[in-house]
């Protein structure tokens, strides 16, 4: 029996799609999200801000426009991103983001629950295996702490969205808290 991949979640496809848009994805993303991106890392960002982090991973970086509001609202926390894609984490670099990495966000160099929060925002979606990347992230955060991905569909309204917790970790939903 043979397992399709689909072309959005090659691992060399996608490399080479955000290779060939890195300079024009923020533009797109702004674009596409209808603007609601910026109020997505803005909630995001005032959210981790509640949880007090001093370490916190941002997988899937980009072009690190996540990473950049969450450091913004956590100016004692250091905030580490990784991508795969270096056009994407060059572009990162030229906005200011210090922390980047370049790494499989399904095999992270880091030692388990090394990380108070790990966010994931547009890249999930892209992964080889959406089940082997939020393991990878839950293996990383610090156990009773949070893991918190996104999800964008066609043109409708980013929403912060959490994911089923293996049994490993658990996932905390303090959304509702922080917007009280």
């Amino acid at each position: 029996m043979r397992i399709e991949t689909h072309r959005q979640q090659d691992p060399q496809f996608i490399r080479r799609t955000f290779a060939g848009i890195a300079r024009r994805y923020d533009l797109a993303n702004h674009a596409l999200s209808l603007g609601i991106d910026f109020l997505w890392r803005a909630r995001a960002a005032r959210t981790i801000a509640a949880w007090k982090p001093r370490r916190v991973l941002d997988l899937a970086t980009g072009s690190g426009d996540l990473a950049m509001a969450i450091r913004a609202r956590n100016p004692d926390a250091q905030v580490v991103g990784a991508d795969f894609c270096e056009p994407m984490l060059r572009e990162a670099r030229r906005k200011g983001v210090k922390n980047l990495l370049a790494a499989d966000g399904m095999r992270l160099p880091f030692r388990d629950r090394a990380f108070d929060v790990v966010t994931v925002a547009f890249g999930l979606r892209n992964m080889a295996s959406w089940e082997a990347a939020v393991r990878e992230m839950a293996r990383l955060a610090r156990e009773e702490n949070e893991l918190l991905k996104s999800r964008i569909a066609a043109l409708e309204a980013v929403v912060a969205d959490l994911s089923p917790a293996p049994a490993t970790s658990s996932i905390v939903d303090r959304t509702e808290e922080s917007d009280a």
